[in-house]
């Protein structure tokens, strides 16, 4: 056969090159079968072959866009948003500014306690108007018009 451009019949043989050849050496099967088990590497076998992969992308060509598309319309990171999101729960009432509201929330007389929790009650009778400003005598009929006392009788003093 002439050197220059052979017609080779049979099965002739090469030395195979290196898998990182990349010049004009002659690609031999076992150089074709390494680098396509690079190209595999550890892939699971339901993503091996290229069918599989087309497949898994949902066969679109333009995937990478797609995908780059899809993310660009997603929420921006925000520096205030990143920086609540590793606080807790304190941390959130601080930035807000509820803290004074909590406190104020916490101190308040709750409606489940039917005023069992009045801390000084007599100052509350007469802030009510239920004692008269000279604290001498209970104003029962006032009481008694609004439903809050069946009756009393006698005085009180503060």
């Amino acid at each position: 056969a002439p050197l220059d451009s052979p017609a080779l019949t049979g099965t002739p043989t090469a030395p195979t090159p290196e898998t990182t050849a990349a010049g004009i050496e002659i690609a031999t099967a076992a150089f074709v079968a390494a680098k396509v088990a690079q190209l595999v590497g550890s892939a699971p076998e339901t993503l091996d072959t290229l069918k599989e992969l087309a497949d898994a992308l949902g066969n679109d060509p333009n995937f990478a866009t797609t995908v780059l598309n899809k993310l660009a319309g997603k929420q921006p990171l925000d520096d205030t948003l990143t920086a609540l999101s590793g606080k807790s729960i304190e941390g959130l009432i601080e930035y807000v500014g509820l803290r004074e509201t909590i406190n104020h929330a916490a101190d308040a007389l709750q409606k489940s306690q039917n005023g069992s929790d009045i801390p000084e009650k007599p100052l509350f009778v007469q802030n009510i108007g239920a004692l008269p400003a000279n604290g001498t005598a209970v104003a029962a009929n006032r009481l008694a018009s609004r439903g809050a006392l069946p009756a009393l009788t006698g005085t009180t003093r503060g």
